[in-house]
């Protein structure tokens, strides 16, 4: 718009409405080319021809009166040639303005050697405010895609988590209760045991909600299969656990421990086992922990959310999950693993009559 005051003040009083009309058409296509620049949409060819065609037909009309706004069209033709990555483009772009400023009618009073320099620089110095401006927009939608991203990931790590961890306790507090209700009936002397053992389950939702609030419970595996053998047999189930390998790597046995909680969940919903086995063994630098029950109920198939979390989660250590049911009818969870030895080691077997 400056430019354009500098074009009305040195074009005749007569020729006012053609100044106007001109600078409107230019400042309008130039505004579109600038906008198509920034967006990185791609930079159309209409609205550079119709600027090229608007200076030169104002060139022949006002003369060097005109000369201030040239910078504008090859401006314009810079962004062409940028978005169309274009060899020709560019050399008619770094070529156009000096050549509009040598073709334009002089009279002897202007000040051609003023304007030789100035177009140069207006044209540098737009072209990189508008290269700037892309890059800023361009830098504004990366964050905005990654700030949903993130979004879309910490949802999806409040509803694993809270299926995985919180889910699993609820399902042994139901079945603690039923326990005690049983208990209670018979008038069992066990009952306040069972139910101080609830309580004690309640108070550790309370502390897994506050976990998967701030991030991930980092339960270990080998503390993980004390619980879990300690769930199964309060079910009723005669469990096998056995583990020999070198000291696991924290995030591998973080997941582990997942793994094993889910699976012991779905023993407690989808079975009435009464046999059961844990196994974790590493044999050529891979870790495979699997986990046999019997007595699976029909709605248990292997496919629910909690397996599908898991999937995930041993794919994002390089593992993998498998389940399926055997000839004799027994189900079995198996996580494969592969990992580096550790020099420490350990390993526990319990059997429960």
């Amino acid at each position: 718009m400056a430019l354009g005051g500098l074009v009305l003040l040195e074009a005749p009083a007569s020729q006012g409405w053609i100044v106007v009309v001109a600078l409107a058409l230019l400042i309008g296509l130039h505004a579109g080319t600038v906008l198509q620049a920034v967006r990185r949409s791609g930079v159309a060819w209409w609205p550079v021809a119709g600027q090229l065609t608007v200076t030169a037909a104002a060139i022949v009309l006002l003369g060097s009166a005109w000369i201030s706004v040239v910078s504008l069209m090859a401006v314009s033709l810079l962004l062409l040639a940028e978005s169309r990555r274009s060899g020709p483009l560019w050399v008619a772009a770094v070529a156009g303005g000096p050549a509009l400023v040598a073709l334009t009618p002089w009279s002897e009073d202007d000040r051609i050697a003023v304007w030789a320099v100035c177009v140069p620089a207006l044209v540098v110095a737009e072209y990189v405010v508008v290269c700037l401006a892309a890059r800023a927009h361009f830098l504004a939608l990366v964050r905005a895609d990654e700030v949903c991203r993130a979004v879309e990931d910490e949802r999806r790590r409040l509803n694993r988590d809270l299926h995985d961890l919180v889910g699993h306790r609820l399902a042994v507090l139901v079945l603690k209760i039923e326990l005690v209700q049983r208990l209670v009936e018979t008038g069992d002397p066990k009952a306040q045991l069972e139910l101080d053992e609830a309580l004690d389950l309640v108070r550790g939702v309370t502390a897994e909600v506050r976990s998967v609030a701030h991030g991930r419970s980092m339960v270990r595996l080998e503390a993980e299969l004390s619980s879990a053998r300690t769930i199964l047999e309060a079910s009723g189930a005669r469990c096998v656990v056995e583990a020999a390998c070198d000291e696991v790597p924290e995030e591998i046995s973080w997941v582990l421990a997942d793994v094993l909680r889910e699976g012991v969940t779905n023993i407690l919903r989808h079975a009435s086992a009464r046999a059961c086995e844990i196994h974790v063994a590493e044999c050529d630098d891979v870790i495979r922990m699997t986990l046999v029950n019997d007595r699976l109920r029909a709605s248990g198939d292997g496919t629910g959310q909690g397996l599908r979390n898991l999937r995930e989660r041993m794919a994002e250590i390089g593992g993998s999950l498998e389940t399926h049911r055997t000839n004799d009818g027994l189900f079995l969870l198996r996580a494969t693993v592969a990992t580096k030895p550790r020099p420490k080691a350990f390993g526990q077997t319990h059997e429960t009559p």
